[in-house]
């Protein structure tokens, strides 16, 4: 499987539905993707996961060679096209999935996850923020 460079924490505004894609997971963004990637919602963590188009492929033909068409055709079915419009790389997010995992606010935050990005809320991306800072007081970093 291809693995994108996507990595880090970008926070950046939230207006009329529309976002701005952080200019480092523009650049992670393969060539191959086309500036292309799928948004699928994710109620568990309550944030939008972005898969660069060709990882997207990769996965989807990976479940349906494991047989996990159930798996596969949910994806299939809640995962909406976006593509980067302009030279800021605008991007709009579903309104009806936005309120579904309560993204509101002005702001979102970007998270880096390897081979793809999501997208928080406000509330929930600073809560992620900061769970995710404090994890870092487990990792010994003289290992490196």
């Amino acid at each position: 499987m291809n693995y994108n460079s996507f990595n880090g924490h970008s926070k950046n505004s939230l207006n009329k539905n529309r976002i701005v894609v952080p200019k480092d997971f523009k650049n992670a963004l393969s060539a191959a993707a086309k500036q292309t990637f799928y948004l699928v919602p994710d109620p568990k963590n309550k944030c939008f996961n972005a898969f660069p188009a060709d990882v997207w492929i990769e996965i989807i033909n990976d479940l349906a060679e494991r047989g996990e068409k159930a798996k596969m055709k949910t994806l299939l079915k809640s995962a909406v096209q976006g593509t980067l419009e302009g030279d800021a790389g605008r991007v709009r997010l579903p309104e009806v999935e936005m309120a579904m995992l309560g993204i509101k606010g002005s702001k979102v935050h970007f998270f880096g996850e390897g081979q793809y990005f999501s997208i928080y809320g406000e509330e929930e991306g600073e809560k992620r923020f900061h769970e995710t800072f404090n994890k870092l007081a487990d990792i010994d970093f003289d290992e490196f």
